[in-house]
């Protein structure tokens, strides 16, 4: 494993099976990603320390990236767009390599699809900008590293 990452290699999955038992497909038409964490704060402040402290509580977890518009495409970028206009799940993680491969590192969930924008400049390849958040399930978040 190298001792630095690049883009270019990390790679966006879609589960095509159950939740329990997934399938892995990955989506080639992902171009740039932008996976976002941050916590809130709460403010633990008190008289007897003279710098504010805080502790962190929930997390907003987030995941923005294009998508090249292929519209040949009857599956990721199909579902992703499908899954927005329902208002349904889609189940991905967004990986620093192969996501099968040791060493690898990724993020999942089951994502709510918040925005899917269609950009068609006149003079570039048509994109969509999609913007993900976790969406309520039973299933939590997770951050793995594969053994």
């Amino acid at each position: 494993m190298p001792v630095y990452a690049l883009g270019k290699d990390c790679l966006a999955y879609r589960n095509t099976g159950t939740y329990g038992s997934p399938t892995w497909s990955a989506v080639g038409a992902v171009k740039d990603v932008n996976l976002t964490s941050a916590a809130t704060k709460w403010d633990g402040s008190r008289r007897a320390v003279a710098y504010k402290q805080y502790v962190p509580t929930l997390k907003d977890l987030g995941v923005a990236f294009n998508l090249v518009y292929q519209p040949a495409d009857a599956g990721a970028g199909e579902a992703i767009r499908d899954a927005h206009f329902a208002g349904t799940i889609i189940d991905m993680a967004f990986a620093s390599g192969a996501i099968a491969t040791s060493g690898t590192e990724y993020m999942r969930s089951e994502w709510g699809v918040f925005g899917f924008n269609r950009n068609e400049g006149l003079e570039d390849g048509v994109t969509v900008d999609v913007e993900l958040a976790p969406y309520v399930s039973a299933n939590a978040p997770t951050y793995t590293e594969v053994t």
